[in-house]
């Protein structure tokens, strides 16, 4: 059996999992999650179409680099905010690559939420986006 060093106990790859504190960050647009179709758009339970935009904190700190998703939903508030904080827009169209490495500041909660499994569970939401100049 081989071992690979990485540079990281198992407690700080864990630590990746846990949510961030709630407050205001500088983060960085990522890329969008993309299914294992390719594509970067995922059903709503109400049947609409999301995007999944992955964020690093750029902030200072012991969050810096800590991930984060926000979901767009097609046609509401959450996606419009979005599009305006990011230039991902290309006519009627979303480039998925334009924005990579645009920062943008957001405003970061905890919430508590039931897991797939039944247990309880604590998870960051971002509920503001603004862009950066």
């Amino acid at each position: 059996m081989a071992i690979f060093t990485i540079g990281m106990t198992q407690e700080q790859v864990i630590a990746a999992l846990e949510p961030i504190i709630p407050d205001h960050y500088r983060i960085r647009f990522e890329g969008f999650l993309k299914g294992l179709d390719g594509s970067i758009f995922f059903s709503t339970q109400a049947g609409g179409k999301m995007v999944k935009a992955r964020f690093s904190v750029v902030s200072n700190g012991t969050e810096h680099g800590k991930s984060l998703v926000y979901l767009g939903v097609i046609g509401q508030f959450s996606f419009a905010n979005l599009a305006k904080a990011l230039p991902i827009m290309t006519g009627s169209g979303i480039d998925d690559e334009a924005a990579i490495g645009t920062e943008c500041e957001a405003d970061v909660t905890l919430e508590e939420y039931t897991d797939r499994d039944g247990n309880e569970a604590k998870g960051n939401k971002i509920k503001k986006l603004k862009g950066v100049m």
